[in-house]
């Protein structure tokens, strides 16, 4: 598919469906709230500045929990993706 340099992530977006107490159903479109992914490509890490290598946390078919005022979209044999950098990923989903 695609080998990422560093902490860059690729993302499959897991579309979201919020549904109110009252059962009302609702869209997560909120831009500041945070949405879920499928990793499908990680990056290899990199040297930090004190010379120590960072070793990505996140593996392929991790679910990760996101910014997405943080991603960037690309397109990839006509279909779309989501990259994002480790630094904003803000947890990995334990099912």
């Amino acid at each position: 598919m695609i080998q990422l340099l560093r902490n860059n992530i690729l993302l499959e977006k897991i579309d979201e469906e919020l549904k109110t107490k009252s059962g009302l159903i609702m869209h997560n479109e909120a831009p500041s709230r945070p949405r879920h992914g499928r990793v499908l490509a990680v990056g290899k890490g990199f040297i930090k500045p004190d010379g120590e290598y960072h070793i990505p946390e996140t593996k392929v078919g991790d679910i990760i929990l996101y910014q997405p005022n943080k991603t960037r979209e690309v397109k990839i044999n006509g279909d779309d993706y989501l990259m994002v950098d480790e630094d904003s990923v803000l947890g990995i989903v334990k099912v």
